[in-house]
């Protein structure tokens, strides 16, 4: 097999800068998408959705059309490609469809995000053909569309969510298919170019960093338990929740939060603050006195300077009255703590994970990528070497 130097080979670099361009804009803008779908949601109320709705269906539309006009050859195959990347679109937005309108459409930003990003890093990697113009973009996409959930951790207005991370990966899929379909498909009859698994690795392994890094600081958590009220999943131990309530009362009696920050480092005991009275206060709504007195009794506990907090995110002072407080604990039914186990956060932690096993696994999956297919090579080169000598 002839094996040609990198140096060789077909440049990618310069085509690379708009794929670069488009990861960096992405993320430089994140936090400012927040805001901007509240300003949009609040002007136009209820149109929102179908305004922003109607706006990515025109835009796939045009994509695809665009697609269509610029076909010329492989036309079968290509078209082919246009119906499958339809297709994974359609699955992935019915896959994480949620009961909000708001949200579903929230999430079709992803997919044109995503998988234009993925069109770029293919256009940028098809002259080198081989398998590494197809695994390149698309590692490279779910490494970027992981890191943009974790520059959401430094923006109080988005969440980052692993549940985003798959949408982001997927819609980098559906972006590489419609992308072959649109570029054509790389050519294979090429000869091999030195270091093509080893550079696969290396991307691999960002890969599995940056969704590691990001999974593991979103969805890493402890079960908090206290005798006297329950269980309740949190991102911090009991002491350090304790820690921090009274860091948070010292810091807000002089600036309170408002949840208007566009850059800054998320607060998960102001985040995990606001889950629990909305908590509190949807089941006081629903009729269930008993949960909300449990979530008032962890807000109370855990959770205190919260509740003095006034004008967060629009929302008045959280802290029932004396009056208020009182009614509700006769209302609402005696639950056992050592049974009770509240819902908030309970499916986005990850309570049960040793935290050291985790981030353990993660350097070992990454460095194995790294390493290995390297070292996979030389060994081949040592025994074909030894091979040719022995033939001599």
């Amino acid at each position: 097999m002839t094996i040609i130097d990198p140096a060789d080979a077909p440049t990618s670099r310069r085509a690379l800068a708009p794929a670069l361009a488009w990861a960096l804009s992405i993320w430089a803008t994140a936090p400012a998408i927040g805001k901007l779908r509240d300003l949009v949601f609040e002007h136009f109320a209820g149109g929102a959705v179908r305004l922003l709705a109607g706006g990515f269906i025109v835009a796939l539309g045009l994509a695809f059309v665009f697609a269509v006009m610029r076909i010329r050859a492989q036309r079968a195959l290509r078209y082919g490609g246009l119906a499958l990347a339809a297709l994974l679109v359609w699955l992935q937005l019915r896959g994480v469809r949620t009961a909000s309108a708001q949200v579903n459409v929230v999430e079709q930003i992803h997919v044109l995000q995503y998988g234009l990003l993925a069109v770029l890093l293919y256009r940028a990697w098809r002259p080198r053909g081989g398998v590494e113009s197809l695994l390149h973009p698309l590692l490279w996409t779910i490494a970027a569309g992981a890191l943009d959930e974790l520059v959401q951790w430094w923006s109080p207005r988005r969440v980052a969510d692993g549940r985003d991370i798959l949408l982001n990966a997927a819609a980098g899929g559906s972006g590489l298919v419609f992308a072959l379909s649109l570029l054509g498909p790389p050519r294979f009859d090429r000869p091999a170019i030195a270091g093509t698994w080893t550079r696969i690795g290396y991307s691999a392994a960002i890969a599995v960093l940056a969704v590691g890094l990001t999974a593991g600081l979103s969805h890493l958590g402890y079960a908090v338990e206290d005798p006297a009220i329950g269980t309740f999943a949190s991102h911090a131990t009991r002491d350090e929740l304790l820690h921090m309530q009274a860091d948070r009362r010292r810091a807000w009696a002089i600036d309170p939060p408002d949840g208007r920050a566009i850059w800054s480092k998320q607060d998960y005991f102001l985040s995990e603050a606001a889950r629990h009275a909305n908590h509190r206060n949807a089941s006081e709504r629903a009729g269930n006195d008993a949960l909300a007195w449990q979530a008032n009794r962890i807000l109370e506990t855990y959770y205190d300077p919260f509740l003095d907090v006034d004008g967060y995110r629009g929302a008045g002072v959280h802290r029932w009255s004396d009056a208020h407080r009182a009614a509700v604990e006769m209302r609402a039914d005696k639950v056992d703590p050592a049974t009770y186990v509240s819902p908030v956060l309970r499916k986005q932690l990850w309570t049960d994970a040793s935290h050291v096993d985790y981030w353990a696994g993660v350097l070992l999956i990454a460095l194995t990528l790294a390493v290995m297919p390297g070292w996979e090579a030389r060994r081949r080169a040592r025994q074909r070497d030894t091979a040719r000598q022995g033939d001599r």
